[in-house]
């Protein structure tokens, strides 16, 4: 059985959608069932656009436990052409908390793939939160059959929804609701997903700083200590910066959030993000950008990921020599979205995906 792992969220450009999207186009696949503890309506229709569409022939089983799967997920799903639709609630006892989509074919007995991982049918699920998956890819029939094995374990944990159960069971979402808006709003949690969301094909990057989803620079010659940093003005969109100073929230890799601060020399048109001893500490354990050999010029590279529907970033320092930060060099390089700062050997590279 061929597999590949994904993660979600990171510094690579993957998400559980493009993975499964890759999946549905490598394979000749006529049937999708899928098991999943929650279920938004909006995730259902963002599976659907990465699968190219819902196959004739479907099966769903979606939790119910936490009333955090949207009834109308649950009713767009019944009436679906070729859909069966099982729920599951084990509360309070345990908890029903798969996340499988198994695609196959019912005539090509070896055809078979599934994506297991920790992404909901949600379009944060499928495409923004910090998720990982591993996506199994049969290469024989008993490969094959092992996967929908896997799938009708949880399959007969379900039930057929009944009128009534679908009604009290929008009185309890209901309840829930209000109580998952007041952990929302003290930021403990995202806010509710609204069900009539438009959803379309994922954003992909047109070139302009605006539209990329990560930027990075190399740190080069740090003044004040090895804490302040100088960019380009060509990236000043991406960080949707209009005015100076102009405050940015980041997130580094231990949940730290930094508040740090914009401003732009107006003597070299260039801009300034002064960190702090405790972001740097927080990004890369260690208080200055420099190397450790005392060598003005930074061993580093920062890397930015936007976090949707805010104006936070996560915020990585990554060493140049990192098979991590090449490989964003490589995506970078490939879409034609790397550049430098200036000629010569005094130049710092800067990209986008």
């Amino acid at each position: 059985m061929k597999w590949t792992l994904i993660s979600q969220g990171g510094a690579a450009d993957q998400t559980l959608g493009k993975a499964l999207a890759g999946s549905s186009a490598a394979g000749n696949f006529d049937r999708l069932d899928v098991a999943v503890a929650y279920a938004t309506l909006p995730g259902v229709k963002a599976l659907a656009l990465a699968v190219g569409g819902i196959p004739q022939v479907s099966r769903w089983v979606v939790g119910l436990d936490d009333a955090i799967s949207q009834p109308e997920a649950l009713e767009y799903i019944e009436q679906l052409p070729g859909s069966e639709l099982r729920v599951v609630k084990l509360t309070p006892s345990r908890r029903f908390h798969p996340k499988m989509y198994l695609l196959w074919s019912s005539s090509e007995k070896s055809n078979a793939a599934a994506a297991i991982g920790s992404g909901n049918m949600t379009v944060n699920g499928l495409r923004k939160n910090g998720e990982v998956a591993v996506i199994l890819t049969a290469e024989a029939a008993k490969e094959a059959n092992a996967l929908k094995k896997q799938w009708r374990e949880m399959w007969n944990l379900g039930h057929s929804l009944t009128v009534q159960e679908l009604s009290d069971y929008k009185e309890l979402f209901k309840k829930a609701k209000k109580q998952r808006k007041k952990v929302a709003d003290i930021g403990a949690a995202p806010p509710e997903p609204d069900p009539h969301e438009a959803v379309g094909e994922e954003p992909t990057f047109d070139g302009s700083p605006k539209s990329a989803t990560i930027a990075w620079l190399e740190v080069g010659s740090a003044n004040a200590g090895g804490r302040d940093l100088e960019f380009p003005k060509a990236m000043m969109p991406y960080f949707a910066l209009s005015a100076s100073p102009e405050k940015r929230r980041f997130v580094t890799v231990d949940g730290q959030e930094h508040a740090l601060v914009f401003t732009k020399r107006v003597r070299n048109d260039m801009w300034r993000l002064m960190l702090n001893s405790a972001s740097i500490q927080s990004a890369v354990n260690r208080t200055t950008t420099r190397p450790a050999s005392g060598a003005n010029r930074s061993d580093l590279a920062i890397v930015f990921r936007k976090l949707p529907g805010t104006k936070k970033f996560n915020m990585q320092l990554l060493k140049i020599t990192s098979q991590e930060f090449k490989n964003i060099v490589k995506q970078s390089k490939g879409i034609d979205a790397q550049f430098v700062t200036r000629n010569g050997p005094s130049g710092r590279r800067f990209g986008y995906i």
